[in-house]
């Protein structure tokens, strides 16, 4: 135990009289790599938000399903026919747990470039579900129209009296179905693809730089503290 001791307090020593070689050589590695950073070309972080539509129950897809046909590439084909580029840039998707929320990001040197990917592929999704949107819609239309027919039906009968319960739901069906329209949200952009210089890279290379620079600083100043210590040993 004294031993271990012992040793523990000689690197300490070792650390605490080298220390100023530790600590340029850390603060030398942080300059090269803030510096090697700033010389590479920006990055920029393009992101946009969709909001998933409903109509009552009806959703066209889960933001789970979207996700996943994101991550697959599924409108690739046609974000290259509608650009006219040859290559998508990788695009990051995430969707919130217990929303219709999709968040999409896509790192880029072009923020121009990935804005316009983010603006022409929110727009063919919007496209997508509101073709579904509008058939549901007509479905809807339709059962109001079928709840109005029934109405008249009942109107012209002798027995209303004794089925005025059946127009009074009828009615009622009619209003929820009003309701379901009138309550639609469709699909939507909720955050416009929008540029933010991305300083994540920055600081992530600074901060390995910094560690590194530490190990490599510890090890050189127990390297020259052996170097030192044994110097009439290496010659002989």
């Amino acid at each position: 135990m004294e031993e271990q001791e012992i040793d523990l307090v000689d690197y300490i020593k070792v650390i605490l009289k080298r220390k100023w070689i530790i600590i340029g050589v850390t603060i030398g590695a942080i300059i090269i790599a803030g510096i090697s950073t700033l010389l590479l070309p920006k990055t920029y972080k393009v992101s946009a938000i969709l909001e998933i539509g409903q109509i009552s129950t009806f959703v066209p897809e889960t933001s789970i399903q979207l996700q996943e046909k994101l991550n697959r590439g599924s409108y690739n084909e046609l974000l290259r026919e509608k650009l006219n580029i040859t290559s998508i840039p990788g695009i990051e998707v995430s969707a919130p747990n217990g929303t219709n929320l999709v968040v999409m990001e896509t790192i880029t040197k072009n923020p121009q470039e990935g804005t316009k990917v983010l603006e022409a592929l929110s727009n063919i999704i919007i496209d997508e579900h509101g073709k579904l949107f509008g058939e549901q819609k007509k479905f809807i239309q339709e059962d109001i129209r079928k709840e109005e027919l029934k109405i008249a039906i009942l109107e012209k009968s002798k027995s209303l009296p004794e089925l005025q319960y059946l127009y009074v739901e009828h009615l009622s069906r009619i209003d929820e179905l009003k309701n379901e329209l009138a309550t639609a949200n469709p699909t939507r952009l909720i955050k416009a693809p929008s540029e933010a210089f991305s300083s994540q890279n920055i600081l992530i290379n600074v901060v390995i730089a910094g560690i590194l620079g530490i190990f490599i600083g510890t090890l050189i100043a127990f390297f020259q503290e052996f170097m030192e210590k044994n110097k009439e040993r290496l010659k002989e």
